[in-house]
């Protein structure tokens, strides 16, 4: 059995249609680190391949966990049985809650 990667899974608004290397260099910014970015694009045509009717599904990707600011996609993670962590736009303290989350999942 292989070990399991915890890795950020970001396509919500506004990054979704920034290029991964952008979306990277800004995390990096912040101290963040992640080994793989899935944008928009490549979200879709994933989603669209295997028939999955979300607009995000961590799973389809090998990943752990997602993080967006879209209380939707809280609900779909509910739904669909996967982790999130949803930021509010105007969390001042949302470094450390995608941190604390990270720390968090198992």
């Amino acid at each position: 059995m292989r070990p399991k990667k915890l890795v950020p899974f970001l396509l919500g608004s506004p990054t979704s249609f920034r290029t991964k290397r952008k979306i990277r260099l800004t995390l990096k910014y912040y101290g963040i680190k992640v080994n793989r970015i899935v944008n928009e694009k490549e979200n879709r045509k994933v989603l669209k391949s295997r028939n999955i009717n979300s607009s995000k599904f961590p799973p389809a990707f090998d990943f752990d966990l997602h993080i967006d600011d879209l209380k939707g996609v809280g609900i779909e993670s509910e739904r669909l049985n996967f982790k999130a962590i949803i930021v509010e736009p105007t969390d001042k303290n949302w470094i450390e809650k995608i941190k604390n989350g990270i720390k968090n999942v198992g």
